[in-house]
């Protein structure tokens, strides 16, 4: 990536420059991967999630540089998710206010991925922090994978699907020491990759 992708604040700022595209396209290359998974998650149509996602990444760029870096005040994550939701929000209320004109009668036959009624504000907030760091995580083990073998990033993922030392052993064909060290080593770095990246996507 480079010594000037050092840091997110660092393309942060870069993608305020609306003539610099090649920060532009890192900046939707961190983020777009959480936006889709959000909208998918407030039960969006599937022909429709394209377009919210497009929608919410021209919000972004019209608007990002009214977005101010301040550690003590709104961090950027919870910018974009507020940008992502509301977003879906005025879609879904959109969408609720178009069938109406065509029908009143049908109302109560509206498909249940338009009726934000059924998702408040609480359960929205819910998604988006569960699946903020779904995505944190994904990224630091994408991160790291180069960093280790095959087999031990197995085992590592195996352990977060709950399975005990004993069913990897087997499974890897290898001893059961051998699966605590490889775990243990992709764990220790996974921890550091984590905190790093929140503190540069999180600013």
């Amino acid at each position: 990536m480079g010594k000037n992708w050092a840091t997110r604040q660092t393309l942060l700022e870069r993608a305020l420059d609306k003539s610099d595209q090649e920060a532009w396209n890192h900046f939707v290359n961190y983020y777009k991967g959480f936006i889709e998974v959000v909208i998918f998650k407030m039960n969006i149509q599937f022909h429709d999630r394209d377009d919210l996602v497009q929608s919410v990444l021209i919000k972004i760029w019209n608007n990002l540089a009214n977005f101010e870096i301040d550690h003590d005040k709104a961090k950027f994550r919870t910018w974009l998710s507020r940008v992502t939701r509301n977003t879906v929000i005025d879609y879904l209320r959109h969408e609720k206010r178009k069938d109406k004109l065509f029908s009143d009668v049908h109302d109560e036959q509206l498909d249940d991925t338009r009726n934000d009624s059924n998702m408040n504000e609480g359960e929205i907030e819910q998604i988006i922090e569960k699946e903020w760091m779904t995505h944190i995580t994904k990224l630091a083990l994408k991160n790291i994978s180069a960093k280790f073998s095959h087999q031990a990033i197995q085992a590592f993922t195996m352990s977060l699907h709950n399975m005990d030392i004993s069913q990897i052993s087997d499974k890897l064909g290898i001893k059961e020491n051998s699966v605590y060290k490889l775990r243990n080593r992709v764990k220790k770095h996974m921890t550091a990759e984590i905190k790093n990246l929140r503190q540069e996507l999180e600013f």
